[in-house]
């Protein structure tokens, strides 16, 4: 997870702006050390800067880019790219507007007298103005405008807009601008949409200043309504089956999302073409979150008929009706239901599976953040089981329990029988921030100084990277008022998501569900809440179909055993570069505990402890890292080679032999054509060539020959059986190294030189 910052959301040509990522792997852990790309391009998708991050031990990288003078105005796009072999490919993005803007000395506000508005009701809206030090603007030059579209033209670096109705005047004797607003057309529009329960209509109010001549805005909504009420329901994690009882949630809201508390009553549409209904098969009364679950509704149905229920539900303060079709699975309904949503530590979770079919063979999964707690299989009896699972340390945060069967060994991936129920072990898990100002309020040009305090949730102090921005009101009001600014300022927006803000029921967020403390009453009708909240996300298994299977363990965990045996084969590479290479396991032991590396540790995927192997192949040097394989047991069918490592042994000596034929030629002009001149010219490497011995403990042989336009030095090993052959080469003689030097390299280009001068002065080549 990538979350990518900027100190603000908008800039000015020639203003440094700061970016910053922040950098999580897949359980939420600070990636240090990591490597990135961050690239900001125009709205043309041209690339204006790019650099290279890198993170720090918390997981955070940032960087400047100086905005030039000439850039042009629009939306930038900010994108941070991860390519990294401890935390793959991943991505981050974030959006700022470079604008050339005055700040603003007062805001605009808009207050409508309603939420929302039903037919036959009209609004009258308010506008005012305050300066940003608390005074109001008492007089006012007011424009109110219906905006139907508004979209910003980089080519022509200016607002596109299509405007409706407009509203002007000024502001009486204490600042306030009056309008009504006429809904009659738009509530007729709305009424002629069957899908539409209601309809947000924007505008725009402009507020003038005229001691200054200074113009600000607000932008906002009115939203006209069929009903005052609306209904929504939800299936979350719940399937329908023909015959089996439809279970489901019910949400009632005012239009305006506030959560209205209602009698609810539900019936089977007979004809959805009239609106006609059956009779009342449930009534039910949603909780003070406006939320309700369903069980026990027998639907109807064929095999080309939805069924589709109606829902009017009412209250002291209006009404809505709603109608909801529902599907039915061609393959068995599981579901999984446990004693309760949330759980305190110790305790066990009692689960209940139902399955629209009576006999059904199931696989349970227990899973936190997708890693396997436990499986075990159940066979249902009459459709369903009961299990307790016990518990235990793994449980703690999200617990989810899937259950699972295929339909049939022909069945593809995606269909297949599941249920699945997320139950929630609540912990604040959040670091503690503190500040202290030193005075409250601070003249210009005076320092301000801040202490910063960080805690666990458990109050005991904790290292932490500490992000701080500082920035003008007048500039956040100006990224308020701009119409592509969306979302919060600053950092909270990209972060709330990824932390549980802003998935919520009725005003709960999971990040509330995690904080709550189990140890205090829980407050009526939370436990529908969390289990409403928790199941919006249906934990499902993921099945692979395929009639070859892998059977080769080497390639299998390629991935995981060479990012486990990383710090090893850097360190053989490094020292490798300075000549120094281990032939045992003692000099490989001593090599590794030199670069921090304890080879004794190193085990493969089920635990065991590497086998390491050295060999000598022809002029390879070889280390072979052997794994015992599932059965954690050497020599057996199942071991495999995890790593094999080669060196040419042979190399450094062969590179010096390549100098010294190059640095004869180039002091002589002639060639090596004998031992003792070699032997000779390599004295000057600091090398005795009688003195080498191949790995059997034999005198290498030297060979002299010609091929083509190559004179040749040729290093020979006699393998080992310790003999060479000369006139049938056996097939352990190899030969180590060759050196060549082209002997007609200096005439070739004589004659070329002297052809080109011809060329020069008589355009033509010689004939003889």
């Amino acid at each position: 997870q990538i979350l990518v910052t900027t100190d603000k959301p908008i800039y000015q040509p020639g203003q440094p702006l700061h970016v910053r990522a922040l950098m999580f792997d897949s359980a939420k852990h600070a990636a240090a050390n990591a490597k990135a790309t961050l690239k900001i391009t125009d709205p043309e998708n041209t690339t204006v800067f790019q650099t290279e991050l890198l993170t720090s031990r918390f997981g955070v990288a940032s960087t400047d880019w100086a905005i030039p003078d000439n850039t042009r105005l629009g939306d930038y796009n900010i994108a941070v790219e991860m390519d990294d072999e401890n935390y793959g490919d991943s991505n981050g993005y974030q959006s700022v507007k470079i604008s050339r803007y005055d700040l603003p000395n007062f805001t605009v506000s808009v207050k409508p007298d309603r939420s929302y508005y039903l037919p036959r009701q009209s609004a009258e809206i308010e506008v005012r103005a305050d300066y940003l030090f608390g005074q109001p603007v008492k007089r006012g030059q007011v424009r109110v405008v219906r905006e139907e579209e508004r979209e910003w033209n980089y080519r022509e670096q200016k607002w596109d807009v299509k405007t409706g109705e407009k509203y002007e005047g000024e502001t009486d004797e204490a600042g306030l601008f009056k309008v009504h607003v006429d809904l009659e057309k738009d509530h007729q529009t709305l009424a002629d949409e069957d899908y539409s329960r209601f309809k947000d209509l924007h505008y725009a109010a402009y507020f003038t200043d005229p001691t200054t001549n200074r113009t600000e805005q607000r932008r906002f909504d009115l939203r006209v309504t069929k009903d005052a009420i609306h209904i929504y329901v939800s299936e979350g994690r719940y399937q329908q089956a023909r015959g089996f009882p439809a279970q489901f949630f019910v949400a009632t809201s005012f239009a305006d999302g506030t959560p209205a508390p209602c009698d609810v009553t539900i019936s089977e549409v007979v004809d959805e073409d009239k609106g006609t209904s059956g009779p009342v098969l449930k009534t039910i009364r949603t909780n003070k979150y406006g939320i309700a679950k369903v069980t026990g509704i027998s639907l109807s149905g064929t095999d080309n008929y939805s069924p589709s229920l109606s829902f009017t539900a009412r209250n002291g303060s209006g009404s809505g009706r709603h109608t909801e079709s529902f599907y039915y699975r061609d393959v068995p309904v599981v579901r999984v239901e446990t004693d309760k949503a949330l759980y305190s530590p110790g305790e066990a979770i009692k689960v209940n599976i139902t399955a629209s079919a009576p006999k059904l063979n199931l696989f349970v999964d227990v899973t936190r953040d997708s890693n396997m707690i436990e499986s075990q299989s159940l066979a249902l009896t009459d459709g369903a089981a009961t299990l307790t699972l016990p518990y235990r340390p793994e449980f703690r945060d999200e617990i989810s329990i899937c259950a699972y069967s295929k339909a049939s060994e022909e069945s593809s991936r995606y269909d297949y029988s599941f249920g699945s129920r997320t139950v929630l072990f609540p912990r604040d898990r959040d670091l503690k921030l503190n500040f202290r100002l030193d005075h409250a309020e601070y003249k210009p040009g005076e320092d301000a100084t801040v202490d910063f305090r960080v805690s666990t949730p458990d109050g005991q102090p904790a290292a932490s990277a500490l992000g701080v921005v500082i920035f003008d009101r007048a500039v956040e009001e100006r990224a308020r008022t701009d119409q592509d600014f969306g979302g919060r300022f600053g950092f909270y927006g990209s972060f709330s998501q990824w932390r549980g803000y802003d998935d919520q029921v009725a005003g709960i967020t999971r990040k509330d569900l995690q904080r709550i403390d189990l140890r205090k009453p829980l407050p009526e009708g939370m436990e529908l809440v969390a289990e409403l909240l928790l199941g919006a996300d249906s934990v499902r298994p993921e099945f692979f179909d395929t009639q070859r299977f892998a059977t080769d363990h080497t390639q299998v965990f390629a991935d995981s055993t060479a990012l486990h045996l990383k710090p090893l084969t850097e360190i053989l590479e490094a020292q490798y570069k300075n000549g120094v290479y281990p032939e045992n396991g003692e000099s490989l032991r001593r090599l590794l505990f030199e670069g921090g590396v304890d080879v004794d540790q190193l085990g493969d995927p089920w635990g065991t402890l590497y086998r390491k192997v050295f060999s000598i192949d022809n002029d390879d040097y070889v280390l072979e890292i052997i794994s015992a394989g599932p059965d954690k047991v050497f020599a057996t069918k199942d071991d495999f080679s995890v790593s094999r490592i080669t060196r040419s042994y042979f190399r450094f000596t062969g590179e010096a032999i390549n100098r010294a034929v190059e640095r004869f030629h180039a002091r002589t002009g002639g060639f090596i054509r004998d031992a003792a001149t070699l032997r000779n010219e390599l004295q000057s490497e600091g090398i005795n060539f009688d003195s080498l011995r191949d790995p059997w403990g034999q005198p290498y042989d030297l060979g002299f020959t010609v091929a083509r336009d190559k004179f040749n030095v040729t290093v020979r090993s006699g393998g080992p059986d310790k003999r060479l052959e000369y006139e049938e080469p056996k097939s352990d003689d190899f030969t180590l190294w060759i050196a060549s030097i082209d002997y007609l390299v200096e005439t070739r280009a004589r004659v070329e030189q002297a052809l080109g001068d011809y060329f020069k002065i008589t355009n033509t080549l010689p004939r003889d």
